[in-house]
């Protein structure tokens, strides 16, 4: 696709912030927004409550990108290692300050949305999720992290996981 990882990320808070002005028309509330993703939709998802240099130059800043909740299944909350992934791409040159520009553990501050985190206990990313989880309590954000035993990355599309997955989901934004 040649899609660029900050343009995805450009794109989706781009998106929040047309669903927020287009509220009335759409028949939504605009003040409960809330998103969701799987493993690179989860850093999308998260990207949108932390992530605040990433934005299309001709959207209305005035509109909030920011969700007031976000659900994530499987997410990868520390991308500043990712920069290996980028060699030989014209990426290569600013890998570095990319992944970690985009990295939630690199962007956590107080006063985010809530956040639900849901990870296979195999997932290789749930260390990462554990830190992210327990950093962001301690800024004051209100931060719940399950996991799956014995599930790798991604686990909640096949039952019984797809099932308590929802109604973890449904507990925490009840």
């Amino acid at each position: 696709h040649h899609t660029t990882p900050e343009k995805c990320v450009e794109d989706s808070r781009s998106a929040v912030r047309y669903v927020r002005k287009n509220a009335a028309q759409l028949g939504i509330d605009p003040g409960t927004i809330i998103v969701a993703g799987a493993s690179a939709g989860a850093h999308l998802a998260v990207c949108l409550g932390l992530i605040d240099v990433l934005d299309d130059p001709q959207d209305d800043k005035g509109i909030s990108c920011c969700p007031q909740a976000i659900v994530l299944f499987g997410p990868c909350s520390d991308t500043s290692g990712h920069a290996s992934r980028w060699k030989g791409s014209p990426l290569e040159a600013r890998g570095k300050e990319l992944a970690r520009s985009m990295s939630p553990m690199h962007n956590l501050a107080a006063n985010c949305a809530p956040v639900i985190m849901m990870s296979g206990s195999n997932d290789v990313y749930l260390p990462a999720n554990r830190i992210f989880a327990q950093e962001s309590l301690a800024l004051g954000n209100r931060v719940e992290l399950y996991s799956a035993p014995n599930m790798p990355h991604p686990f909640h599309n096949d039952s019984p996981w797809l099932e308590a997955a929802v109604i973890q989901t449904d507990r925490f934004l009840a």
